[in-house]
């Protein structure tokens, strides 16, 4: 459960009391939901919403024995520890993308059966295979256009036409994920 509250200036250091207490527990049952929601729900304040020291103290949390404690902990750092490997493979994985759509986006890598023994042409977008083509936006994609202030009127995915707005370009790149779309006759009538 994401919690919309963070410790501010204060902090309230605590310590377990019992060596039999698993740490690993303590930190997982801490963050979970169990006690973010107890805390949610005790909070006050807009701007800097808080709990006092005698609240947190009444906070109730399931405790299993000491044992299980420590093999519900050993679990889920396991799957901690599952999660990082996998996010470390999923940026690698990311990397190589760019990198191979940098290279076969450019023709710089050629697919097999394709431009073999071609040589390379200069265009105004540089070097590029010389059995591609130089096209202007508008020749390959329709540009429907509603005004600076408007905001149109958006039809579900597959009944309309694409509609590509600012939202759609972050850091230099197009975002294919999140696309509106909107009707024939808008797009119709906007060129």
């Amino acid at each position: 459960m994401a919690s919309s509250f963070r410790n501010g200036t204060r902090c309230l250091p605590v310590e377990k009391k019992s060596a039999d207490f698993s740490t690993g527990f303590l930190q997982s049952i801490i963050s979970s939901w169990i006690v973010c929601s107890q805390l949610e729900d005790l909070m006050v304040g807009s701007t800097f919403r808080r709990v006092n020291v005698q609240q947190i103290k009444n906070l109730v949390v399931p405790m299993p024995r000491p044992e299980e404690q420590r093999s519900i902990a050993q679990a889920l750092s396991d799957v901690d520890h599952l999660i990082a490997a996998l996010d470390k493979a999923i940026a690698k994985k990311r990397h190589l993308k760019t990198a191979t759509m940098q290279q076969l986006l450019t023709g710089k890598k050629r697919l097999p059966g394709f431009g073999e023994g071609k040589g390379y042409q200069q265009t105004e977008v540089g070097a590029i295979p010389e059995d591609w083509s130089v096209f202007k936006f508008s020749d390959i994609m329709r540009l429907i256009t509603c005004g600076i202030a408007a905001t149109p009127q958006y039809v579900v995915e597959g009944r309309g036409y694409p509609f590509l707005s600012s939202s759609n370009v972050k850091f230099g790149r197009v975002i294919w994920s999140n696309f509106k779309y909107v009707t024939k006759e808008l797009s119709s009538s906007a060129l």
